[in-house]
């Protein structure tokens, strides 16, 4: 999610999120269509709606190997592993460090990193295995099997994308910071949409602090937070359902709506053909005419 540097390319797509106009409109050779809410449009209330149906119970993790969030604290991250630094990651074992509850369960992707992870938590003064990793699951079957997690820890250096929206709409919380550039702060865009900005972090120490209470309010935490995470996981189901991050229909509708002003912009200042004028759109919360 970058600019694609060519100037036969008018606009990006966007949002005043993931790419804040007053500070980012210089990184981009197109101007920048902001749509109200969250640039990515995703399809999961259409083709995943069976994924949440019923339950990933504890049984149905000890069949698979896996911990499970109403036993113990197990905080995810499922993204490439191309995605994740050094910095990202004595940020996990500094959470993992802080409490001895909870696990942290990424994927084989690609498995050869395991080792060096694992050595590297070690080296972090986190046991090794407290951290695992998997094998991807079947598509039809992933979104239900990372039911078993209790949060998602995003990736710093490049946040989750697919996997961000996958996730939430399993019920996993979300905790993110909005970072320096575009692919960095994709995950906020995302809690803004979802209306959990509760779940966004300002510092990295603030990232540490809000996965660190609700990690002490799971499975065998501290007395202070307890049920933070229950309650926080029933509200990440309850804004799936009704925020605009899902909403498909809303999403092309102000789509469509951006499309409309871009011809007539483009019209009233005599640039249908050529290079269009440096104007920048920002369609305010409107969902149809």
């Amino acid at each position: 999610p970058y600019t694609m540097a060519l100037t036969g390319v008018d606009y990006t797509m966007s949002d005043r999120v993931v790419t804040p106009p007053e500070q980012y409109t210089s990184c981009f050779t197109e101007r920048l269509a902001l749509l109200p809410h969250t640039y990515m449009v995703s399809d999961h209330r259409q083709s995943q709606s069976s994924s949440i149906i019923g339950t990933f119970s504890v049984a149905d993790a000890a069949q698979r190997s896996l911990p499970h969030t109403d036993e113990q604290v197990v905080l995810a991250n499922f993204n490439h592993l191309q995605k994740l630094g050094p910095a990202t990651f004595k940020l996990w074992t500094t959470i993992l460090r802080d409490n001895p509850n909870s696990s942290l369960w990424l994927l084989k992707f690609p498995r050869e990193a395991e080792l060096h992870l694992k050595r590297a938590a070690v080296a972090d003064g986190v046991e090794e295995d407290r951290v695992f990793l998997t094998d991807k699951y079947p598509f039809e079957e992933h979104l239900r099997v990372k039911r078993a997690a209790s949060m998602l820890l995003d990736t710093l250096e490049y946040n989750a994308h697919v996997s961000g929206l996958d996730a939430i709409w399993a019920g996993l919380p979300l905790v993110t910071l909005a970072g320096s550039n575009m692919a960095r702060r994709c995950g906020a865009s995302f809690l803004q949409s979802l209306g959990l900005s509760c779940l966004l972090a300002r510092t990295k120490k603030e990232y540490v602090r809000i996965a660190s209470v609700l990690a002490r309010s799971g499975p065998n935490g501290s007395q202070q937070h307890r049920g933070t995470l229950k309650r926080m996981r029933a509200k990440v189901e309850q804004q799936r359902d009704s925020s605009p991050l899902f909403d498909t229909n809303l999403w092309v509708r102000e789509f469509e709506v951006m499309l409309r002003l871009m011809w007539e912009t483009a019209d009233a200042t005599g640039q249908v053909h050529g290079a269009p004028q440096p104007l920048h759109l920002v369609l305010s919360g409107h969902t149809g005419w």
